[in-house]
């Protein structure tokens, strides 16, 4: 028997109504020169007198990275074919079926990190493996706006739309159409987003070939206008601190699936594990949500089958830097300095623990 088809007789069953945020902007010397992300340096508070107090400078890896947990793959490379298998294969397990992923235009990245669209046609063609699906996760890059959104738009479909793993939401119309997520969407105005998502816009992809699901970031409850001005198919709460902001507010999403009722939108919330930022900001503890060995979690994904959404978002597969990562991590210790851990459970307790959830929420007896 070929090895493919030992692998398809090994799939798990997914949920593409689950969809996980994905991060591919990690390097190590072997693959990439050098090492990228896990050296993030200490990010500096505003007030001087504050950032005086604390930690400069870039973490050293291999030991020492800018994260609260340390990975059970070490410090990896998102570009390398092995890492990215067994990603998707723990992502599977997990039973998430849509892998969000975070994406800048064609030769630009993040300001600590290297381009990542180059990386795309990997990742579908490796979650195809494993019956995942892909989608965007659009950053707010340089100078981003409604018109180069729909810049964004057209190269996404011509480039990638026709892989049989990228995502497609089945609109209420019977349509198949890329499902894209606007990480801080509030940075353009309502009213401009008005001219590339109402019909009538100056530069509308409505009623072209080029149309998207495109799902906002709700921050505050007044970002409403960014569905009703705007012109938004529906919204995520993205952040996995509860009560950080009013959309990440467990206690807001009854209100807030309310308003997607009334607007016929799409109302997407995002459970997360915890949350841990203080190896990059090492003045914010304020914002540390402890895991509670998986009750935090538990906390979080209940509130969410609470509401009955159509589709839930998982904060993080792989975001290190702010601890919200389900992906496998373990125990370590540096020079005086212990890193969190899953412990007392094994480092897959995040993956089965989503698993369990998706279960519910699919209605899933695989008993």
């Amino acid at each position: 028997m070929s090895t493919e088809n030992n692998v398809k007789n090994l799939l798990l069953k997914v949920s593409y109504n689950v969809h996980i945020f994905y991060y591919p902007w990690y390097g190590n010397p072997t693959t990439d020169g050098k090492y990228i992300h896990w050296n993030h340096e200490y990010l500096p508070h505003w007030n001087k007198e504050i950032a005086a107090q604390y930690k400069k400078g870039l973490h050293v890896p291999p030991d020492d990275i800018g994260s609260d947990f340390y990975p059970e793959l070490g410090c990896y490379s998102s570009s390398d074919d092995g890492t990215i298998r067994e990603h998707m294969r723990q992502i599977m397990t997990s039973g998430a079926g849509v892998v969000v992923v975070s994406w800048y235009p064609e030769g630009t990245a993040d300001q600590q990190g290297i381009p990542v669209d180059r990386l795309v046609p990997k990742l579908l063609d490796i979650a195809a493996e494993f019956g995942l699906k892909v989608t965007l996760h659009i950053e707010p890059y340089k100078n981003r706006n409604e018109r180069t959104v729909r810049d964004d738009a057209i190269y996404i479909h011509k480039r990638y739309g026709k892989h049989s793993a990228f995502y497609k939401y089945k609109t209420k119309d019977n349509r198949y159409l890329p499902l894209l997520y606007v990480y801080d969407s509030y940075h353009t105005k309502p009213h401009d987003w008005a001219n590339l998502l109402k019909p009538d816009g100056k530069y509308t992809i409505r009623n072209t070939p080029y149309d998207c699901v495109m799902i906002a970031l709700m921050v505050e409850f007044t970002h409403k206008d960014y569905i009703d001005i705007g012109g938004f198919d529906g919204f995520f709460t993205y952040f996995a601190v509860n009560g950080f902001t009013y959309g990440s507010r467990w206690n807001a999403w009854s209100r807030l699936k309310s308003f997607a009722i009334q607007t016929n939108t799409i109302f997407i919330p995002s459970v997360g594990p915890g949350y841990i930022d203080t190896n990059i900001r090492p003045w914010n503890y304020a914002n540390t949500r402890s895991r509670e060995n998986g009750e935090y979690y538990k906390k979080s994904f209940q509130a969410a089958l609470s509401v009955q959404p159509p589709l839930i978002s998982v904060t993080s597969f792989n975001e290190w830097h702010e601890g919200t990562q389900i992906e496998q991590a373990v125990p370590k210790s540096i020079n005086g300095f212990k890193y969190n851990d899953y412990s007392p459970n094994e480092p897959n307790y995040y993956l089965k623990l989503t698993r369990n959830y998706v279960e519910m929420f699919e209605k899933w007896d695989e008993r």
